[in-house]
């Protein structure tokens, strides 16, 4: 721990000691919260079970705010019963399938986790029935330090001491709490700066906060504290730091499942940080300082360790304990984590919902459903009850009520007014918005109160009239049921001006049709229609109703305002049924079977129910129009689901090739008209929608996804799933599966998909949002300035143009960052990297990246990260950092790096050659410019233009010598070359044969200054070598040797390349010939030498030589030198 960083003295702890005693934080003193256990509780004036030994009603109350016999009670997990009693207490259930009364005063009551029954009795309450908010499904969380709570119930501030408690972050509840501690650790608040690098959180940028923080603090040797953190559901990925750990710190992690098992946990430790896996269990978990006199910044990689456990884990420890005497601090940073969504039924639940029941009692009360099919009862006084998501069901009413159903989930609210007087008024243009006026039995008015968004209305029924009960009734057979229909027993037809029913008038009609394969026209009206058993066929539109839109010249519908006399409500129960509504908001149930379903205009409601349905929210796709905001819910089944198709782009002046339809038109008169909700549900779905910025959920299934034109949100659900953003900035989450996305546009003729900013007329009208969630997802963007998340899995991002930003994640990825200023991530895992063209900033980040630089004029910034990066390619002006962390060997290869005809030369900066500077030349030796590289602990030189050859007309790059062309060689004069091969040995050729892997020999190795330049040869290329030890060992002043076999010498090593090229020429015998001013061997056919050639070309050469192909041939084409063996050349090198 960073001295600098611990501005705190005295404490609790101290001594010398290494016996170990009970410290702050284990004795019994009240914390003014009433605790519950993990299991089913019986909290209320009698429980004695807090640990602490807080009371409920015990006038004990201590936290600010709080005075007498105001508790807050913390339940936790189990089937709890809480009764708080007298007092304005705070209850929080917790998980579990709980029974609250909140007794009397001013109560707040969370019911959170499960199916909960929540009552606040008498006085003014505040009831949630699961949270305390409605979180969206999925996603990613944090769990922050900086929002916590003091001892006194106050916002921590740095340096106050740390309580047990548990904290809501949107899905679950993290329970933080120190299990067990020896002599008397010291946690405290911290908001110095830390090192946060590689934690993600919720909010997608590049890491959390770096001023939240919990440090743990030992000041005795032996000391230990034991930090538990519990999650009430399921997690994934999850990530946080641990930083400081310098000094005397040990520190031991684990991770459990739901079911008590060890998980996996990944550590990248710095370099001062010994890390081991002392339990045997999976992972990483055991942490121990290396430099025990060093005190270093919370700041520092060294002492830093980024934990990682990929999960489901419901469970963490962290113990931290000291070795040594003296002191010893850690610091935790925040905690993120995925949180895993759940779709059934075109319904998104989430964790934390729960089907409760809620009663407020007496008192002007506020009750909050939430998540799940929630029952409310305000009870008496003037309530406000909100249902939240999902078909809730409001019970009764009093004057000065407001209900609110909500609109979100598997929505269907019910507000039951049966057993009441009351009239129904609904508001103007809204069906799921009225008053309810209160009678007495004198039909008196004793009050009113209000609603919205609430789909269905139950009252008492009228007295029946004789002659008619208003509805229409079909037969157990196959009926035919429109204006002309006459089978209803009690006389009621359809469009008859004879509606009886309370809240209809006029031409609205209620059909049931009962079983049998019916076909029904319901015609005028706004009608509810029930198709019963059997496979029936459904119309429930009007032909001339059709327009509440505006129109463009010349299409043939009438103008002006609509009526909204045609809001139908169709349910085609069992069977495979075709439903067809027309004008205005309708709402279609499909039910079991496979439905064809069409909702026609203006905002519908479709649920396409159990079976592979088929749903156009379109009017059958023949108008080129707004055709509403349709809620389209596929329910189980493999369905094809179609919302907007043939909607205008309300994109204004922005794109020349925007597609016009038969009008002139060049915009859309209204951007808000076909904004979609689609829920795939379960199986494999196919959605389509179009104009307008579109909610697309595909649910569980491998389904297939169309955004269409403008801002889409889409979620592709559970299951490997293909989907297509289309025109528009889209926000993309394939989440778990192996996904396919494509956010590029290219098949859209709205944008110009491979249009570069600087000449793209809208740069901001493809901006993509897209991320990969859990497994192997193939990712592509193209135009505009867009933001790709891998997340975990070997993902394949394809960024396109623009000025791009590209987070990997965890696994191996593969990353193609294209043309554009990009910005890239590797994240951890061993990721392979293309930059394109542009100035790029790339972190290739944990793991043994590939990292392919293009070699353009632009600055790029190359960071490879920890582990052993391989950097291929550097241009003028870049900067090349290899990383020092981790196992640290990198390679940068510049094969490919020089100028055409030109040349580069490399210049250390540094005495471990690990710092340096590449120049570039042009072929005319002018100086181009330079890049720079750091921490780079291998260099593959450039093989082109290539050794040079001395013949006759100067020095030949190898590479473009020729047959016939004339060579000096040391023997015979000018020779001429008989033959000419070429053999490139690529990747995976060289991982499995090391052995061929090339020798470079540095400029003035072999002495007096030879070779010329650094040239790099075969490891079996023969080098004559000329000295007085050749002549004292060997009495032969001139001898060969192999090149691997002189990297003993300075200046001669083994390079590790991952593609190479050797050039071989042959004479008529073998010859010693100049290349870069040094002499080596011409090619000498043996037995070994031809084995490694091809078929092609061991036959070119016994067509020259047909005598190479007995093995008496071989043995006559003599070397022009003694060859030494191994043994013998280390004489040379070592001798």
């Amino acid at each position: 721990m960073g001295g600098s960083y611990w501005s705190y003295g005295g404490g609790y702890g101290g001594g010398d000691d290494d016996d170990c005693h009970d410290g702050y934080g284990g004795g019994s003193s009240p914390d003014g919260y009433v605790d519950g256990t993990s299991g089913a509780d019986t909290i209320d004036a009698a429980y004695t079970g807090d640990p602490d030994g807080d009371r409920v009603d015990n006038d004990d109350a201590i936290l600010d705010g709080e005075t007498g016999d105001d508790d807050i009670v913390l339940a936790g997990a189990g089937d709890d019963s809480v009764s708080s009693g007298a007092g304005d207490d705070d209850v929080y259930a917790g998980s579990g399938n709980d029974t609250v009364s909140a007794g009397t005063g001013e109560d707040m009551v969370s019911g959170g986790l499960g199916s909960d029954s929540l009552s606040g009795d008498s006085g003014n309450d505040l009831i949630y029935g699961d949270t305390g908010s409605a979180p969206d499904a999925g996603g990613r969380e944090d769990f922050d330090w900086d929002k916590l709570k003091d001892y006194y119930g106050n916002r921590v501030d740095d340096g106050d001491y740390l309580k047990d408690q548990t904290q809501d972050t949107g899905q679950v509840n993290v329970t933080f709490s120190t299990e067990n501690t020896c002599w008397s650790p010291q946690t405290y608040y911290r908001d110095d700066q830390q090192n946060v690098d590689g934690v993600v959180p919720e909010d997608g940028s590049s890491s959390v906060d770096s001023t939240s923080g919990m440090m743990s603090y030992l000041d005795t040797k032996g000391e230990t504290a034991t930090y538990s953190f519990d999650f009430s559901a399921e997690v994934d990925d999850v990530t946080f730091r641990i930083n400081d750990i310098d000094l005397k710190s040990k520190v031991i992690i684990r991770a459990y499942d739901e079911d008590g098992n060890q998980v996996d946990i990944e550590v990248d430790a710095g370099s001062y940080v010994i890390a081991s896996d002392n339990d045997g269990a999976e992972g990483t978990e055991t942490l121990l300082s290396g430099v025990p006199y060093h005190d270093l910044s919370p700041t520092s990689g060294h002492t830093s360790a980024l934990v990682t456990i990929p999960g489901p884990v419901t469970k963490i420890e962290i113990v931290h304990t000291q070795v040594d005497h003296g002191t010893s601090g850690i610091i935790l940073t925040d905690m993120s984590y995925d949180v895993t969504s759940s779709v059934e039924d075109g319904s998104v639940t989430t964790h934390s919902d729960g089907n409760d029941v809620i009663d407020g009692g007496s008192g002007e009360d506020t009750l909050f459903g939430e998540g799940g099919d929630d029952t409310l009862a305000g009870g008496a006084g003037a309530d406000l009850s909100y249902g939240g998501a999902d078909r809730d069901t409001f019970l009764g009413g009093s004057d000065g009520d407001h209900v609110d159903g909500g609109e979100s989930g598997d929505d269907w609210d019910t507000l039951d007014l049966r057993g009441y007087k009351v009239s129904v008024e609904e508001a103007s243009g809204d069906d799921e918005a009225g008053t309810v006026t209160f009678y007495d039995g004198d039909d008196n008015v004793t009050g009113t109160m209000t609603y919205e968004n609430v789909e269905e209305v139950l009252v008492d029924p009228s007295p029946p009239d004789p002659s008619s009960d208003g509805i229409v009734s079909g037969t157990s057979g196959d009926d035919s049921i429109d204006v002309g229909y006459t089978g209803d027993p009690d006389g009621d037809f359809v469009d008859n001006d004879d509606a009886i029913i309370v809240g209809d008038s006029g031409d609205d009609d209620v059909i049931d049709a009962r079983s049998g394969d019916d076909t029904i026209a319901a015609g005028q009206g706004s009608d509810e229609v029930y198709g019963g058993a059997g496979n029936d066929s459904i119309s429930s539109g009007s032909s001339s109703q059709l327009n509440d839109h505006e129109t463009f010249d010349g299409i043939p519908y009438e103008t002006g305002a609509d009526q909204l006399d045609d809001r139908d409500y169709v349910d085609g129960g069992t069977g495979d049924d075709t439903i067809s509504t027309g004008d205005d908001a309708d709402t279609i149930i499909g039910g079991e079977g496979h439905d064809s379903l069409d909702g026609g205009m203006d905002d519908d409601v479709i649920y396409g129910g159990a079976g592979n349905d088929t749903v156009d929210g379109t009017l059958n796709g023949t108008i080129p129009g707004s055709l509403g905001n349709d809620l389209v819910y596929g329910g189980s089944g493999d369905d094809s689901l179609v919302a907007g198709i043939d909607a205008f782009s309300d994109y204004s002046g922005d794109d020349p090739n925007l597609p016009l339809f038969s009008d002139p038109a060049t915009s859309d008169p209204n951007p808000d008209d076909g904004k979609d909700t689609v829920y795939g549900g379960m199986g494999n779905d196919t959605i389509i929608t179009g104009d307008d910025a579109d909610l697309i959920d595909g649910g569980s299934g491998e389904d297939l996804i169309y955004g269409g034109i403008d801002d889409d949100t889409i979620t592709g659900g559970r299951d490997a799933d293909e989907i297509y953003g289309g025109h528009g900035s889209d926000s993309i989450d394939g989440n778990s599966g192996d996904d396919v996305i494509d956010a590029s546009a290219s098949t859209s003729s709205m944008d110009y998909a491979n249009e570069p900013d600087a000449t793209d007329p809208v740069p901001t009208n493809d901006m993509d949002v897209v991320r990969g969630g859990r497994g192997n997802d193939s990712i592509t963007t193209g135009d505009d300035d867009d933001v790709l998340y891998g997340g975990s899995g070997d993902d394949t991002l394809d960024a396109g143009i623009d000025e791009d930003t590209i987070y990997g994640g965890r696994g191996a990825d593969v990353i193609l960052a294209g043309s554009g200023d990009d910005s890239v991530e590797g994240a951890s895992g061993d990721d392979a990297i293309s930059t394109g063209t542009g100035a790029d900033e790339v972190l290739g980040a944990a793991g043994d990246d590939t990292i392919t630089n293009d070699e353009d004029d632009q600055a790029d910034q190359i960071y490879g990260g920890g582990g052993r990066d391989v950097i291929t390619g550097a241009g003028i002006g870049d900067f090349i950092d290899g990383g020092a962390s981790g196992d640290d060997y990198d390679t940068l290869d510049l094969t490919s790096a020089a100028p055409t005809g030109g040349h580069i030369k490399i210049n250390y900066t540094s005495p471990d050659k690990e710092d340096g500077e590449v120049e570039y030349y042009d072929a005319g030796n002018n100086y181009l410019g330079k890049s720079t590289f750091a921490d780079i602990e291998n260099i593959v030189p450039c093989f082109t233009p290539g050794t040079l050859i001395a013949t006759p007309r100067g020095e030949v790059r190898v590479e473009e010598l020729q047959e016939g062309d004339r060579v000096i060689t040391r023997d015979n004069g000018m020779q001429e070359i008989r033959w000419i091969g070429t053999r490139n040995l690529r990747g995976g050729e060289l991982m499995k044969a090391r052995h061929l892997q090339p020798v470079l020999i540095r400029r003035g190795a072999l002495g007096r200054g030879l070779p010329e330049r650094d040239m790099v040869v075969s490891p079996n290329h023969r080098m004559l070598i000329n000295n007085d030890k050749t002549a004292l060992y060997f009495e032969d002043r001139e001898v060969l040797v192999s090149a691997k076999h002189l990297t003993g010498l300075d200046g001669i090593e083994r390079l590790e390349t991952e593609r190479t090229t050797y050039i071989h020429f042959l004479f008529e015998q073998h010859e010693v010939v100049l290349s870069d001013g040094a002499w080596s061997e011409s090619f000498q056919p043996g037995q070994q030498t031809m084995d490694g050639l091809g078929n092609a070309q061991r036959n070119e050469i016994f067509e020259l030589f047909p005598d190479l192909r007995q093995s008496a041939g071989l043995e006559g084409y003599a070397s022009a030198r003694k060859t030494l063996k191994k043994h013998e050349a280390e004489l040379l090198t070592f001798g």
